[in-house]
């Protein structure tokens, strides 16, 4: 076995030795760019999910709905003289799917007024109760909504609707428009039987 101080005298061990260590720095030197390359690629997509995540937290329809509120107006056929604030007698617009209601907001008052032409316009103004099943879940959720029902309380039935509106409020942050079709009502009901293209701003 050949000691150190016969490799460190020997040229030919000592070219060896030489070739080694320039070997091994330039392979170290090639990992180190591998690193830096793996480094910008995981600092790059990192920043990408960041800046994904953080543009999901403030995306108003990301946000957990808290409050939302209707503003309602109806244009029914009718020459009835209506002038008049019922304090007791509101409605309800409902967003549903198939049996089921998704969001309810209500109120106990409402207007009717006659144009002179033949028209009454019912208004009113609808909020959500604070224990809707709906609180608390994303206002995105809204999407798997298929219609809207609409009640008042003194509208009479099978009344024709002319044309109509119900523009919807979620946390004071995200508006939905939805008009309200010509129809005869349902009953006691009016219907926007489909709103898929009016809730594209929930995606």
């Amino acid at each position: 076995m050949r000691k150190a101080s016969d490799v460190w005298s020997d040229l030919h061990s000592l070219r060896t030795v030489s070739a080694w260590f320039q070997w091994v720095s330039i392979g170290l030197v090639f990992l180190s760019g591998l690193l830096q390359v793996g480094k910008y690629l995981v600092d790059r997509r990192e920043k990408a999910i960041s800046a994904a995540v953080s543009a999901e937290l403030i995306n108003p329809v990301a946000q957990p709905i808290r409050t939302a509120s209707v503003t309602i107006e109806v244009i029914q056929e009718s020459s009835d003289p209506l002038n008049t604030h019922f304090m007791d007698s509101g409605g309800y617009v409902a967003f549903g799917r198939g049996t089921d209601s998704v969001m309810v907001l209500s109120g106990e008052q409402s207007d009717a007024r006659q144009t002179g032409k033949g028209e009454v316009v019912w208004r009113a103004v609808f909020n959500m109760d604070a224990t809707d099943p709906v609180v608390g879940k994303t206002v995105r959720s809204l999407r798997g909504a298929e219609f809207l029902q609409i009640g008042f309380g003194q509208l009479p039935e099978k009344s024709h609707i002319i044309r109509g509106s119900a523009v919807v409020t979620i946390n004071s942050a995200v508006r939905l428009e939805l008009p309200i079709p010509e129809q005869h009502m349902d009953g006691d009901k009016i219907f926007v039987r489909d709103i898929a293209r009016f809730c594209e701003v929930l995606r």
